[in-house]
C-alpha cells in the first residue's frame, strides 16, 4: 500500500480490506507519529473512520491534525477525550466505546466483566443460612 504524506509517498506492507485502525497502528510505527493524530483522508474533505475497511491496493493520502476527535475532527475532550483502549482522542459526543466504535471493544468488555465479577465475589454472602 502506498501512503502519501507531505509529498513524499510511503510503502506499507499489510493486507487487503485492513480496518483504518490497523493501518494507522502500521502507519504510527512506520512514522513515530501517535495514532491519535493520523487521519485518512477519503475525498477531499471526508475522513475514514477507524471502524471502515480499505482496500490495499490504493495510495493514501494522509493529514496529521493534533488534538482532534478521530471521527469528526472536532476538538477533543481535555480529559474524558481519551479511549485508554484504542489509545485515540475522541471529542464529547464519541468519547465512549460504544459511540465510537472501538476496535478494542472486546478488551473494553473482558475487562469491565472480570470487574463486575471481583465485586460481586466479594460481596457474596458466605454464611450459613438461618432457620426459623
Amino acid at each position: 500500500m502506498k501512503v502519501s504524506h507531505d509529498n513524499t509517498v510511503l510503502e506499507i506492507e499489510c493486507v487487503d480490506n485492513i480496518q483504518i485502525y490497523n493501518l494507522k497502528l502500521l502507519i504510527s510505527k512506520k512514522i513515530n507519529i501517535p495514532v491519535d493524530e493520523i487521519h485518512i483522508i477519503k475525498n477531499s474533505k471526508d475522513y475514514y473512520d477507524n471502524t471502515e475497511y480499505i482496500n490495499g491496493d490504493m495510495l493514501i493520502e494522509l493529514k496529521i491534525i493534533k488534538n482532534r476527535c478521530a471521527i469528526c475532527l472536532k476538538k477533543a475532550a481535555i480529559i474524558v477525550g481519551d479511549c485508554k483502549f484504542c489509545e485515540c482522542k475522541y471529542c464529547s459526543n464519541h468519547r465512549l466505546p460504544e459511540v465510537h466504535k472501538c476496535p478494542k471493544m472486546e478488551t473494553c468488555k473482558k475487562e469491565s466483566f472480570d470487574t463486575n465479577y471481583k465485586t460481586v465475589i466479594s460481596q457474596k454472602c458466605v454464611a450459613s443460612m438461618v432457620s426459623y
